[in-house]
């Protein structure tokens, strides 16, 4: 006893550290046990920590945890730009290097094409710094160089004491769809409920739909699934949708919304699970699953991993925002070669990410991140060989078994708005073609399908617009939403005035026709822009430069800015006119932007007016006038006189910007071409001025959706432009009240000082660098 009751105390002294050893444990650095460290078929890579940098170094990895997490979910951002690729790379192979790994390491890995980052685990608030890390990027971008172009397949292990699972004998799959409230009217999931059973055939299978926790947990104890598949959203996606992130009396995003799913209360209504508890729900003392996909967004840093933590073998999840069809195709592929790979996860999921990258479509702010709790670079046994497709034409088969074959879902818009279509943009929610030839083959074999005929017909006026295509499936699914678009020849669709009705004829055919039918079909006019997350991205094709008003009124300001500037011989000269040496070096910019406000101001005698009708119950839409009409009416909104101002200042070759709030819309510029190079590029060292992650929360989720245009999470990096000076607001509106210039700017900053009124910024440079060109209007539209 006495020796028990010693032990007891000892443990106990032990467990409540004074205040001085936990500051001295943290000044001793991360302990060797809690260090991730990364493995690849040629060897081990570790982290070395010598002298001052062992005693930073968790607190480095935190800063660049949510540097670097900031960074790729606004990947659109830069996206494309000539000197990004390399100089992110550039930045990515720096702090890898600083953080203690050798450059060596880094070629070895980018040599063997696959590297298992692991990560140990101990409680969910110690070291989560490298579960949210996005490996996957900073990795690929870190040996670009290297890799010469070959592809780098990057997974996680979290390392615990979890055992082993055996690969499923008789496969028992659990299939969980959560839409609750009115997410249920407006989503469907029936493709991807069908893909998931086609793709694994289990033996057993599952459905529950929008359940509660209680009702989830029940399931997984009783049903006992080998896997089980996730759709709906998380809790993040799930409350904007339904107008729930925010509290109603502060008009914030709740910062207290963990990670988690959205299931439903017992009431019905929607109730967020933190990532916690959705792990101890499907992970129960008598059962846990082989694996869990994890089709949501913002599931990959604390959700997947809790997973993992509590006792699945694996889990897959998204960083952030994800593309639906690319979703699709990922878990229809990577359950096919589960179950031809013999159970083998890193293969199955390096062979789906290839099928996704082999897409071609640009990632928005997210990547696939699986989780496992056990090795996964370990050699296998040599996996089953897929059995070899074949062609399947349609004299192939009976017409009664060639809708076994092709199954389609398709959903046009109802409305098309002219800027959509200038801009080559989808004119379907969903146009996916679905190839079911292994439910009806013996040796379970996805075979090819060839002579699929698609055409579509938009009827506009006394023309239609077409589109056809013949087409071969070679894979589970095939997604045309992105290249099914219609030519802007049609007078009518150039010309249209009102809003009228239309009809849009949709036929797909394999030997005889599958899928006919016509659809109503809404024309929007030519200036109607919808202020939504679909259509509001191409505002910047209403900022038209080449209109005659603006042309003339720059004319006219020449004679204001060589007054302003003191030069008789002065110009509009853009950015040319910046003097690095100077005490203000971009004070001849400001002059420029000024002497066309005057002249605005002195010129036209503008006042203010409502927008015009738009006739549609859609409260997003409005009828915007070009700088012509806003000349001759002596009139316009503040949208209509931002754009007006943005357009005069494109023309002089100064990078204008729109800002959009929740009630109200005003132009800026940028004092300098570098200002907004920098900005783009992500070059600041601090990209924000507030952390977007911690240990149980993204705290501001949502990828930027184009390349141009940046939302609410961008607002403390915008805002610290601004108060640096490298970024210029003006209320527009003030041009009807006769406001001086540096007044307007004053006006400007007010605007901003909200957060909770801030929707976005569109910056016009960036969009014209993605071919988002003016609308061919003009003159009297």
């Amino acid at each position: 006893m006495p020796k028990r009751k010693k032990t007891h105390v000892a443990a106990k002294k032990t467990a409540r550290p004074s205040a001085t050893r936990k500051r001295r444990a943290a000044d001793a650095g991360p302990a060797a046990s809690t260090l991730p460290w990364l493995r690849s078929p040629s060897g081990s890579h570790r982290f070395e920590l010598k002298g001052e940098r062992a005693q930073t170094w968790s607190r480095e990895l935190q800063h660049a945890a949510m540097q670097w997490t900031y960074i790729v979910r606004n990947r659109q951002r830069w996206r494309g730009l000539p000197s990004s690729a390399k100089s992110q790379g550039d930045r990515a192979r720096k702090l890898l290097v600083d953080l203690g790994l050798r450059a060596a390491d880094l070629d070895a890995i980018a040599g063997d094409g696959m590297v298992e980052v692991v990560v140990p685990y101990e409680r969910e608030e110690v070291g989560w710094e490298a579960r949210i890390f996005p490996w996957e990027y900073v990795l690929a971008a870190a040996t670009s160089e290297a890799r010469r172009g070959r592809s780098l397949t990057v997974v996680r292990r979290l390392a615990t004491t979890a055992r082993a699972a055996a690969p499923p004998t008789g496969l028992r799959v659990l299939y969980v769809e959560s839409a609750p409230g009115e997410l249920r009217q407006d989503y469907t999931f029936e493709t991807e409920r069908a893909l998931v059973e086609t793709s694994l055939k289990p033996k057993a299978w599952k459905a529950l739909l929008t359940p509660t926790l209680v009702q989830l947990q029940k399931a997984a104890a009783s049903f006992k699934p080998d896997v089980v598949h996730l759709a709906g959203f998380d809790t993040h996606q799930g409350l904007l949708l339904l107008g729930e992130d925010h509290d109603p009396n502060e008009g914030e995003p709740d910062a207290a919304i963990p990670d988690g799913y959205l299931l439903a209360s017992e009431s019905g209504r929607p109730a967020p699970v933190s990532a916690l508890a959705l792990a101890r729900a499907l992970c129960t003392r008598s059962h846990r699953p082989k694996l869990v996909a994890i089709n949501l967004q913002n599931s990959a840093a604390r959700v997947a991993p809790l997973l993992v933590a509590e006792g699945a073998g694996a889990a897959v999840g998204f960083q952030d925002i994800f593309d639906d069809d690319l979703s699709e195709l990922f878990f229809a592929t990577f359950y096919r070669e589960l179950r031809h790979g013999k159970w083998h996860v890193a293969s199955a999921f390096d062979a789906a990410w290839s099928t996704v990258r082999q897409q071609g479509t640009p990632l928005q702010g997210s990547g696939l991140v699986l989780w496992s709790g056990q090795p996964l670079l370990e050699k296998t046994t040599t996996a089953a060989a897929t059995p070899k497709p074949g062609l399947l034409l349609p004299g192939d088969v009976t017409p009664a078994d060639a809708r076994q074959v092709i199954r389609v879902d398709i959903q046009p818009l109802e409305e098309l708005n002219y800027s959509l279509l200038h801009n080559q943009q989808p004119l379907f929610e969903r146009f996916a073609i679905f190839n079911g030839s292994a439910k009806r083959n013996k040796v379970d074999r996805l075979d090819a399908v060839g002579g699929v005929d698609v055409s579509v017909e938009l009827s506009a006026g006394t023309e239609t617009a077409c589109y056809s295509r013949l087409l071969t499936l070679d894979g589970t699914n095939v997604d045309l939403k992105k290249d099914i678009h219609v030519p802007l020849t049609s007078a009518l669709l150039r010309s249209v005035g009102e809003a009228i009705n239309s009809t849009m004829t949709i036929r797909v055919a394999w030997g005889q026709a599958l899928y006919h039918e016509s659809h109503k079909v809404r024309l929007l006019p030519v200036d109607q822009w919808r202020d939504n997350d679909r259509d509001g991205q191409w505002l910047p094709s209403f900022v038209l430069p080449r209109d005659p008003a603006v042309e003339r009124l720059v004319e006219k300001a020449q004679r204001y800015v060589r007054v302003l500037r003191d030069d008789p011989t002065a110009g509009f000269e853009g950015y040319q006119a910046v003097e690095p040496r100077a005490a203000d070096p971009t004070a001849e910019v400001d002059r420029q932007v000024q002497a066309i406000w005057s002249t605005i101001v002195h010129e036209l005698d503008l006042g203010y007016i409502n927008p015009p009708p738009t006739y549609s119950n859609a409260l997003d839409s409005q009828r915007l006038r070009t700088p012509t009409t806003i000349e001759r009416w002596r009139s316009g909104t503040c949208i209509d006189l931002a754009l007006l101002l943005a357009s005069c200042l494109e023309l002089v070759d100064i990078y204008p910007v729109m800002f959009l709030l929740n009630d109200h819309a005003f132009p800026g510029y940028w004092r300098s071409d570098a200002y907004q190079e920098a900005f783009i590029e992500l070059k600041d060292e601090e990209p924000g001025d507030t952390p977007t992650e911690d240990s149980q929360k993204t705290k501001v989720p949502g990828a930027q959706p184009a390349p141009w245009w940046f939302r609410k999470t961008a607002y403390d990096e915008i805002a610290k432009q601004v108060r640096l000076g490298r970024l210029v607001p003006l209320e527009s509106v003030w041009l009807t009240e006769r406001s001086g210039f540096w007044d307007a700017v004053d006006g400007g900053k007010d605007n901003l000082k909200s957060r909770s009124r801030f929707h976005s910024m569109l910056d016009i440079a960036r969009a014209r660098d993605e071919n988002v060109t003016p609308l061919p209007i003009g003159g009297d539209a």
